[in-house]
């Protein structure tokens, strides 16, 4: 189990495929991390875990799967880290939940679902998939193929567009664009900023 001695945020680089991934920020001085097979008894899931590769250099924490795994997930990798923390992804056929507050997220998803609880600003690029997002305190920039996006709350400005998945929002204090394709659009309260809808299907 990798530790290293973080006494502020750092920046985590997450880079797998056929993961599920957990991050937990908390008031900590300390980064740890976790790297298991979903499945003991699969010699598949056992050869992704232990190839599975972590590395801390300069307050950047990387990890990064060898090996691809299964689409349902064949390795399951904890990090526990400073609150604040600053998040890179770069996901296939993979999970990630996020339990706490990050600082800036940077999410490259070809398909699988990220939840997250709160972060400072996002920029998210989705193949196919699906983002949920608690809480954004700056700003929020989402594209999307087919995926959906959810957002409960941006305090910033949100420009959000997808292909043909659905887009929402359920709270925007700032400006809000928002464009698709062939799916819904739906802002369920707007307080300060005022909604762009190029689209002519937004509703």
């Amino acid at each position: 189990m990798p530790a290293f001695t973080t006494p502020g945020p750092i920046t985590a680089t997450v880079a797998v495929a056929g993961a599920r991934v957990r991050l937990i920020a908390s008031d900590r001085t300390d980064t740890v991390v976790l790297v298991e097979p979903v499945d003991r008894t699969s010699e598949s899931d056992v050869r992704v875990a232990d190839r599975t590769r972590v590395d801390f250099a300069g307050g950047r924490l990387s990890v990064r799967t060898t090996v691809s795994g299964a689409a349902g997930g064949s390795v399951a990798i904890t990090i526990a880290l400073p609150v604040g923390s600053g998040l890179v992804a770069y996901l296939a056929r993979s999970d990630v939940r996020a339990e706490g507050s990050l600082g800036e997220c940077e999410l490259h998803l070809a398909s699988g679902r990220v939840v997250l609880d709160r972060v400072d600003a996002v920029q998210a690029t989705i193949s196919s998939g699906e983002v949920v997002i608690g809480h954004v305190t700056g700003d929020a920039e989402v594209s999307s193929g087919s995926g959906a996006v959810d957002i409960g709350h941006v305090t910033g400005d949100a420009d959000v567009s997808s292909g043909s998945g659905a887009v929402d929002i359920g709270r925007a204090d700032g400006g809000v664009t928002a464009r698709t394709g062939g799916g819904a659009i739906r802002i369920g309260r707007l307080t300060r900023g005022r909604a762009n809808h190029p689209d002519r299907k937004s509703t």
